[in-house]
Parts: C-alpha cells; sequence; structure tokens
C-alpha cells in the first residue's frame, strides 16, 4: 500500500474466513476490505487515528468482534467478526504499534 508516497509495510493480514472481509494492518494504517454484491469497498484508517482496541465476546458463539474505535472524536468504529485467536494476535499488534507511537511524541 503506499500512503502520500510513502511504502507501507503490511504486518498483520486477518481474513475472516466467516465473512467475505479482510483486514490488513500496515506500519501506518488498518484497512478493512469487503466484497458485497460483486463490489469491493475498502476502508483505511490511519493508525494515528486509532483510539482503542477492544474483543467482545459474541453471545453464543465461539466468535468474537474486534472493535477498533478511530477518528479525531472517537465517533468511528470498525468492527471485525473473527476466531479468538486472530482477534488477539490482530488486537496485540495494534496495541504495540500504538504504544510505539506514542514513545515517539
Amino acid at each position: 500500500m503506499r500512503t502520500r508516497g510513502v511504502d507501507a509495510e503490511i504486518l498483520g493480514e486477518f481474513p475472516s474466513g466467516i465473512l467475505a472481509t479482510t483486514m490488513v494492518v500496515y506500519s501506518d494504517c488498518v484497512e478493512r476490505e469487503s466484497v458485497s454484491g460483486g463490489r469491493v469497498r475498502r476502508v483505511v484508517v490511519p493508525l494515528r487515528e486509532v483510539l482503542g482496541v477492544r474483543i467482545e465476546a459474541v453471545r453464543g458463539s465461539p466468535l468474537v468482534h474486534l472493535v477498533i474505535e478511530h477518528g479525531t472524536d472517537g465517533s468511528g468504529l470498525m468492527i471485525e467478526l473473527m476466531e479468538r485467536p486472530k482477534a488477539e494476535r490482530a488486537k496485540s499488534l495494534l496495541d504495540e504499534l500504538a504504544a510505539r507511537a506514542a514513545s515517539r511524541t
């Protein structure tokens, strides 16, 4: 992925396996790609706008929601349905990137 002319490195890719969605964590952003009705939709959130990441249980299911809060006012949510191990790896990676970014400022 190229963001503002800079090459961003892919750090993690998390395909849903349930839905036609994939979440990709780059060195500078998180991208959610979904396919519905033959159309591809991409949502890109710069890492600097990620405010928090949490895992929420889905009642009656072994799956969980990975919830990424974003936006300058916290009004944005990116919600991914996935298996718990994938969600834990994604959360760990995003927490690590946030800690790195905070230490640089």
